[in-house]
């Protein structure tokens, strides 16, 4: 991304997730979405180098391994109402945070952009 675009990058994101947040998702839109993660994840599990990062995970943030058809039919069990609350939630100026790499970019319009 070329530096006299971060601005309007950022600025499209954030009409993206006031979108999310006001109009919630699509039903299609979500059903491609855990299709699309059920699917990577499977086709991921075919390294070994993943299912160990994958069982470490599970350790540290569950206490436990969890199955991947278990995390896969709760993926799938998400609903456009759910995703909408978790969208309330953490998708605030609050909550913002940008992390640019290259050379600095106009500090003053990126924060007015993430408070609005």
């Amino acid at each position: 991304l070329e530096q006299r675009n971060v601005s309007t990058s950022l600025q499209l994101i954030c009409e993206a997730f006031e979108l999310l947040k006001t109009k919630g998702i699509r039903p299609a839109e979500l059903k491609r979405a855990k299709e699309y993660t059920v699917g990577t994840s499977r086709m991921a599990l075919e390294r070994i180098s993943t299912q160990n990062m994958r069982m470490g995970g599970s350790v540290l943030v569950h206490g436990k391994i969890i199955d991947p058809e278990d995390a896969h039919r709760r993926l799938r069990a998400v609903t456009e109402e759910e995703v909408l609350e978790v969208a309330c939630e953490i998708l605030t100026p609050e909550r913002a945070s940008v992390a640019v790499i290259g050379p600095s970019p106009d500090a003053t319009a990126i924060t007015q952009i993430l408070k609005r």
